[in-house]
């Protein structure tokens, strides 16, 4: 990996892949250090093992589907070394098709996590700086120090708002989540993971959603804010989709635009999915509570000290990067 900065490692850890990966890397790139886990960890545990190996000052997670600009590394860096409360630093993350999906996320003055990184876009503006409440796992600088003093991913998230969760635990710890408006990172987008829509995944979202806003409220917001998120938010959202979807594939039927059967049964099958959620985040409520005293025990900040020092910015069209 060509950077315009020259002191890093490159790891690279094989999560139970079986197409021979491991294998071309270590025969074509002697100097990437490959750790293979024999199985699939998920992608928290996953990244856990490659940052828990990596002996630098900061740590940068990419993707396996991802191509990144040259002076990445150098970018992050440079906003990491300004500020020793930064806990991390993200950047922009375009799709092959110049769009946004993924992106920082804030929370809001319900207490809602929102990723928007479809408005927040790519400004290519390298000394602009917006406080968010966490950045995109994609692709991701964190400071070393900062992971010491709270911890990695949740492992038992396995996938999906685990990087919501790390970002929240940061910034009530006192550290800052910064995100660099600048397109540094091409990403071909959810490969690793199927369709974002499937039964499974929406089981997943919503129970490690759940469990993100159960570990890391303040106390006072479990009544003003987790109950109304449990109790209306997310189940409005589950009964709301469903109709939305069947508008939306009608629109393309009458639009006799192309429609992929399969995606659509895909779809159809995880309609119920958030209701499983709320099964599996029940489940493990009395091992969450003793996660969230340990959560709490690092907690310098208010909640509503972090909403207040987000940024949010609309943003000029996206640029594609230059890789």
């Amino acid at each position: 990996m060509l950077q315009t900065f020259e002191s890093f490692e490159v790891i690279v850890v094989d999560n139970g892949s079986t197409d021979g990966s491991a294998e071309y890397v270590t025969s074509n790139f002697p100097s990437v250090r490959v750790i293979e886990n024999g199985r699939n960890l998920g992608f928290a545990a996953g990244n856990n093992v490659g940052m828990k190996a990596s002996h630098g000052r900061y740590v940068v997670l990419l993707n396996n589907d991802t191509r990144v600009s040259k002076d990445l590394l150098e970018s992050l860096v440079h906003v990491a070394q300004a500020d020793g409360r930064i806990g991390s630093v993200g950047c922009g993350i375009v799709q092959e098709d110049r769009s946004v999906k993924y992106g920082p996320v804030f929370l809001t003055r319900s207490g809602v996590i929102l990723g928007i990184g479809e408005v927040i876009q790519p400004q290519n503006n390298k000394n602009h700086l917006i406080e968010c409440l966490a950045n995109c796992g994609c692709a991701v600088l964190y400071s070393k120090s900062a992971l010491d003093h709270v911890g990695l991913f949740d492992e038992d998230f396995w996938s999906d708002w685990e990087d919501h969760d790390l970002g929240y635990r940061l910034a009530l710890a006192g550290y800052r989540n910064v995100f660099i408006p600048v397109s540094n990172v091409l990403h071909k987008g959810g490969g690793g993971f199927g369709s974002p829509y499937s039964l499974q995944r929406t089981i997943r979202v919503t129970r490690n959603s759940l469990a993100t806003y159960f570990k890391n409220f303040e106390a006072k917001n479990i009544l003003l804010k987790f109950l109304p998120i449990f109790l209306l938010i997310i189940p409005l959202k589950g009964a709301l989709n469903p109709v939305l979807y069947e508008f939306s594939i009608l629109g393309f039927r009458f639009s006799r635009r192309k429609v992929d059967g399969g995606e659509i049964r895909t779809l159809r099958r995880s309609y119920g999915g958030w209701v499983r959620g709320y099964v599996a985040f029940l489940r493990i409520m009395p091992f969450l509570a003793r996660k969230r005293s340990e959560v709490q025990g690092t907690r310098k900040t208010a909640d509503s000290r972090i909403r207040e020092a987000q940024q949010v910015k609309i943003a000029r069209p996206v640029r594609p990067p230059a890789v």
